[in-house]
């Protein structure tokens, strides 16, 4: 890919070094609902039926991170990360059952190429099939007042796929926030849930690197800044986890991190 992109103040040069080094040893993960096989046209409806919001996790938004995906709330979050450029990055959403991983990949980089003032003419069509899904999809009629965005879609999709083949990613993930206000603490913990990328273990530690990061870079203000924040790395709880701990909500925790200390 050849946009060139300005400078992320967000990331160290040590962080580059330390971080490139494991990511040689890694394989990149390829979305499985996507490469080689038919789902790919659907990319275009998936993007058309998410209503989740998708952003860049840096130092700046880390404090809205921290506050929306916190366990105490029940809330859990979707994440990718994609070497870009020169540099690791983090994107992630709520972690809906509407808003897939792929979702996440082609709103990360329909950001990036958008953000970039170089953009090759290229990605001029693919912006433009973009922009219209999401105008019909936001507009006070919705997808129904925009009678040929099934075609739309279907463009998108064959358009997205012919830049992005098989959508890799470095990692990809699920996750949660724990406040621990007596130890002030805050503990971001990420987990090998995802059913599109299938990261092993070793992926979610790459990406517990990178958001070490992006902690590590932060000015935090206020109450945030007098908590330790530390980030750890997981294996996805099982199902029957899961069930026990919420019960006949379960279906709609499937990537919760599961407190430590809880007993079940």
């Amino acid at each position: 890919m050849n946009v060139q992109l300005r400078s992320n103040p967000f990331l160290s040069a040590s962080m580059l070094s330390l971080t490139r080094k494991r990511a040689r040893s890694l394989p990149l993960l390829k979305n499985t609902h996507v490469c080689g096989k038919t789902h790919e046209k659907t990319l275009g409806n998936e993007l058309s039926m998410s209503m989740d919001t998708v952003f860049e996790l840096n130092a700046l938004t880390l404090p809205f991170f921290i506050s929306k995906f916190t366990y105490a709330t029940g809330m859990w979050f979707k994440f990718i990360v994609i070497h870009h450029n020169q540099r690791h990055r983090v994107f992630v959403c709520n972690g809906s059952l509407i808003t897939r991983h792929s979702v996440i990949y082609i709103e990360a980089m329909m950001d990036l190429i958008k953000r970039d003032p170089g953009r090759d003419a290229k990605y001029d069509h693919l912006i433009e099939l973009y922009d219209y899904i999401v105008a019909c999809k936001t507009s006070k009629k919705g997808l129904q007042g925009c009678p040929d965005i099934k075609r739309a879609q279907a463009k998108f999709s064959a358009e997205f796929k012919r830049h992005f083949n098989c959508m890799e990613v470095l990692s990809a993930g699920s996750g949660t926030v724990f406040y621990d206000s007596e130890a002030n603490k805050v503990t971001i913990c990420l987990n090998t849930k995802s059913g599109h990328y299938r990261p092993t273990l070793k992926h979610i530690d790459l990406a517990k690197e990178v958001v070490e990061t992006i902690v590590a870079n932060a000015r935090l203000s206020g109450r945030l800044g007098k908590y330790a924040i530390v980030v750890v790395a997981q294996y996805k709880p099982r199902k029957g986890t899961l069930k026990r701990v919420f019960g006949a909500t379960n279906a709609h925790k499937l990537g919760m991190c599961i407190p430590p200390d809880m007993k079940y």
